[in-house]
């Protein structure tokens, strides 16, 4: 989101400070709107980059042997590399999993073995609903600045321009 609102302050900047601002509001307001039916029409219930990563994660996954300690801890192995995994708490000691709320390949390799469902494994900020709540709210149009209503204040006006106070630079020939 951050590269295409740094591709509209770009366009912006040569705009008085009031016109930028408007200018970011109504390209703020339409991709609002744009991302909120898109989630409404989104046909899964993990968003499409989380699926990708967990696919690739998946296919990571192969390498890993889980070995079952308790209820629900695993011990999973590739090569000399260890890892302590507990689906119960959550956690699996690369912290991979707890950092981003996504099953790393060490605790996918569990999951699978386990025969569960990995989308209940996944954090709830990258499920569908949680995605809609964030844009549930509407950002509301406003009218020109010619129907604004007017107040008892002055307008705002900018500082007077002063010169620098360095040295002035030399006059050469």
């Amino acid at each position: 989101m951050s590269e295409s609102f740094n591709a509209v302050l770009v366009k912006a900047r040569e705009k008085p400070i009031v016109t930028m601002l408007e200018d970011i509001r109504v390209y703020m307001m339409t991709r609002w709107a744009v991302n909120k039916e898109r989630v409404i029409n989104y046909p899964g219930n993990i968003m499409p980059m989380i699926s990708k990563k967990l696919e690739k994660r998946t296919s990571l996954a192969r390498d890993w042997r889980p070995y079952w300690s308790a209820a629900s801890k695993y011990e999973v192995m590739c090569g000399l590399d260890k890892y302590i995994v507990d689906l119960a708490a959550g956690d699996c000691s690369s912290r991979k999993w707890q950092l981003s709320g996504i099953p790393c390949p060490h605790d996918i390799s569990c999951i699978t073995f386990k025969g569960l469902d990995l989308e209940s494994y996944v954090d709830d900020c990258y499920k569908k609903e949680d995605y809609q709540r964030c844009y549930r709210e509407v950002i509301h149009p406003v009218n020109g600045s010619e129907l604004w209503k007017r107040t008892q204040y002055d307008d705002v006006i900018p500082p007077p321009y002063r010169r620098p106070s360095h040295r002035p630079v030399k006059k050469r020939k």
